[in-house]
């Protein structure tokens, strides 16, 4: 952040609702942050100061080439609830939000994540969880796997796998791992 403000490089604040399309096959839809004080560009001193950043985190659905990514940042269940919630407001009868192919797991893995109504609600086919190995907090956490692994989703974990990296060509995802960690 400290980077693009010095060398004074527009940054803009995303909310819920917003949609960018980078080119024909790409969009970018975002769930969250819910609500956005924050409008146009921001310069070094209007940039705010939060103290609890996760429920603030930037969650957004992708759309790339005929596949489906939610990237959720490390947000927390309780703001889960509200997205999904909002969602329910804005369309009682589920909309044209569909199941995605790849989640990134919030928050590591973090019992505070990825909630059973979440998992239900997406449904992901596979799913990424970015983990340290032996990391103090003992991410990811033994319920969230359990909850992913019920829903079938395959699951590529960043402490046991190393780097996960994805292609997508037509619509289908492929992933593969290097660098075992814990070699």
């Amino acid at each position: 952040m400290q980077t693009a403000v010095k060398k004074k490089t527009p940054i803009y604040a995303v909310s819920r609702g917003m949609i960018l399309k980078p080119d024909s096959s790409t969009s970018l839809e975002f769930i969250a942050p819910l609500i956005h004080d924050l409008e146009g560009g921001m310069s070094n001193s209007s940039i705010p100061y939060i103290k609890e950043q996760n429920p603030e985190s930037v969650v957004f659905r992708l759309e790339m080439d005929g596949a489906s990514f939610l990237f959720t940042g490390d947000t927390d269940e309780a703001t889960e609830r509200k997205m999904l919630a909002l969602e329910h407001q804005e369309s009682p009868e589920g909309g044209d939000m569909h199941p995605v192919d790849m989640l990134k797991v919030s928050h590591h893995g973090s019992k505070t994540s990825t909630s059973a109504l979440w998992v239900r609600r997406y449904r992901p086919t596979a799913s990424v969880i970015s983990a340290g190995v032996n990391n103090t907090y003992g991410h990811p956490n033994a319920g969230v796997m359990e909850r992913l692994a019920q829903s079938g989703s395959n699951i590529f974990r960043t402490d046991l796998q190393g780097e996960i990296q994805v292609v997508v060509r037509k619509g289908a995802i492929q992933a593969r791992y290097k660098n075992n960690p814990t070699e």
